[in-house]
């Protein structure tokens, strides 16, 4: 007999599941097959509309979903590291396999969403500075060549200079070749013992054999002064030491 009351029969079918539980897995465990590909085939005659149900469901109970996936994530926080350790290797096989296909799809996903990825990033960011400074110094001291080398990367496209250096053509040494300073990475603001990556000839860019590793100091000092510039320079502090 069809239930009049909508209440009443989510009750009667409630109950229903619950004293069929098992006769219900045993069905779908018998014919896992034909409800899969049933599936299937709706979903593709119904993509569309699935898509438009599911996008609706989202909008109407985000905060509701982000909070069960937090929750869930940290119930199993153990379970999900065992199982990525398990299938690591199965992982990384799927990743290579399907390396294009994620790179456009994660290319079309920023195209689509990059207000909403802007907007993210930016309010991550504003509640993460000190976490981030904190991160970005550790990073400079333990990685001086690669920092050295990004920096010199950056520079080289805003001046449209030549650039065509490797990690190991940009060498640190302990000592800074012109002044004789030990060469220290600084915590926070760069100091005159600062590693500086100098182009011996600035005009030719940043390219092999023309960079070199030395004090802040002495790139400063050096800067784009010719040598009868400095030659003139120390002429003249000579000559004011020759005066006192």
């Amino acid at each position: 007999m069809p239930y009049k009351d909508p209440i009443k029969k989510a009750e009667h079918q409630r109950a229903y599941r619950e004293a069929n539980k098992e006769k219900e897995k045993a069905y779908r465990e018998a014919n896992k097959e034909k409800l899969n590909a049933n599936k299937k085939s709706y979903y593709e005659a119904n993509k569309e509309k699935e898509k438009a149900r599911k996008k609706a469901y989202y909008e109407a109970n985000k905060e509701k979903i982000k909070a069960n996936g937090k929750a869930y994530n940290e119930a199993n926080k153990e379970h999900r590291k065992a199982y990525r350790e398990a299938n690591k290797e199965k992982e990384k096989a799927y990743r290579e396999a399907n390396k294009e296909k994620r790179k456009a799809y994660g290319k079309a996903y920023r195209e689509a969403n990059k207000e909403k990825l802007n907007a993210n990033k930016k309010a991550y960011r504003e509640t993460n500075k000190k976490k981030i400074k904190a991160k970005k110094k550790v990073y400079r001291e333990t990685n001086k060549e690669k920092t050295m080398w990004t920096g010199a990367r950056s520079r080289a496209k805003k001046k449209k200079l030549p650039f065509n250096l490797s990690l190991e053509d940009i060498v640190v040494p302990d000592v800074c070749p012109v002044l004789g300073l030990c060469l220290e990475t600084q915590k926070e603001q760069p100091s005159d013992c600062s590693p500086s990556l100098d182009r011996m000839v600035p005009d030719l860019g940043y390219i092999k054999g023309n960079v070199k590793v030395i004090s802040k100091r002495a790139n400063t000092l050096k800067s784009n002064a010719t040598i009868e510039e400095l030659e003139k320079v120390l002429k003249y502090l000579r000559e004011i030491e020759g005066q006192q």
